[in-house]
């Protein structure tokens, strides 16, 4: 009775050590995440006044006109007739329809996130958070590929953040033929992404050239 009371309580004991770290990880992900993450502050400070401008100016002469006192800040008049007169099928309506739509992209794309200025690397207290600089990155796993024997040249690039990245390595070899050499490059370059512990997993493309092409 005892020992089974026993093993209950270790099984309960690992299960919130467990739970403890996967937050752990998680609240250091999220740490990271703000810390690294390239900020666009003085662009969306700039678009948020631009916006606030338009949509005050609009404001002032909806009510302007409801007073029975226009305004004046904006060409009403002129933009009604010129609705009246247009047509679905004229180009000036396609072009304005371009050009919204091109606008419409541009604020989406303004309002996505940054690249990463930082590869997080693990971390087990949530509240410190650490990186390395990808071109720092890229330099030593370019070194662990060139290390394989009958590499010649090589070439890496990394992309994404915290939670997924993806290593290409593009290597050409002194060989007439491949053969294993791609397994080898990429056993060196995952062997070297151990050593630099960096949080979350990553996906490793190796292509390889021969000589003779």
């Amino acid at each position: 009775m005892g020992r089974g009371t026993d093993d209950t309580r270790d099984e309960r004991a690992l299960i919130i050590e467990l739970l403890d770290d996967l937050a752990g990880r998680q609240r250091a992900r999220r740490f990271a995440r703000r810390e690294f993450r390239a900020r666009r502050a003085w662009l969306s400070l700039a678009l948020a006044l631009l916006l606030a401008l338009g949509a005050g100016t609009v404001a002032v002469e909806i009510v302007a006109r409801v007073a029975g006192r226009p305004a004046g800040l904006l060409p009403v008049a002129d933009a009604v007739a010129l609705l009246r007169t247009a047509r679905w099928g004229d180009r000036g309506v396609g072009a304005a329809g371009v050009a919204l739509a091109a606008a419409g992209a541009a604020l989406l794309g303004l309002s996505a996130p940054g690249r990463w200025r930082l590869l997080p690397v693990r971390c087990g207290d949530g509240r410190l958070a650490g990186g390395v600089r990808r071109r720092d990155v890229r330099r030593v796993l370019t070194g662990a590929a060139l290390g394989v024997h009958g590499v010649e040249r090589a070439r890496v690039r990394v992309r994404g953040g915290a939670a997924r990245r993806r290593v290409r390595v593009r290597a050409r070899t002194g060989y007439l033929n491949v053969a294993n050499t791609p397994e080898l490059i990429d056993a060196a370059v995952r062997a070297r992404l151990a050593g630099l512990d960096l949080m979350g997993d990553a996906a490793v493309d190796v292509r390889v050239t021969c000589r003779n092409g």
